[in-house]
């Protein structure tokens, strides 16, 4: 399955009418396994930082094949601060989550705008749109 803009944009709008029933105000991004951007989304009102810390946490989510909040709780904060530098992209907080096809990430969305809980609920909302496994 690769991650296409049709499906990315319909489970998107699925993130943004959840966020919007609850009062919340984000921004949604989708990346292919090339993680290039298929979908931004951004809720007006939303903060202006958050399509780029979307977009992190969607690439931290595809980089290491897990929801980003995982990675976060496995990686120590030092080791956090090391692979950051190395790699800007990288953001280690709950938001992200990868796409899965036969366990292999082929994709991955991230959300930001909100708390990291609320942010990674979204997420894997519109992952599981989708079609994670």
């Amino acid at each position: 399955m690769a991650v296409r803009l049709e499906p990315a944009l319909a489970a998107a709008r699925v993130g943004v009418e959840r966020a919007g029933a609850q009062g919340l105000r984000v921004a949604i991004v989708v990346l292919d396994a090339r993680f290039v951007t298929v979908v931004s989304l951004v809720m007006d009102g939303a903060y202006a930082s958050a399509p780029r810390v979307a977009e992190a946490k969607a690439f931290t989510a595809l980089n290491f094949g897990r929801p980003s909040a995982a990675t976060k709780e496995s990686v120590a904060p030092e080791n956090r601060a090391a692979l950051a530098a190395l790699e800007p992209r990288l953001f280690f907080a709950g938001g992200g989550e990868p796409v899965l096809e036969a366990g292999q990430a082929v994709g991955a969305v991230g959300v930001s705008g909100a708390t990291e809980a609320e942010d990674a609920a979204l997420a894997r909302l519109v992952a599981e749109a989708l079609g994670v496994d």
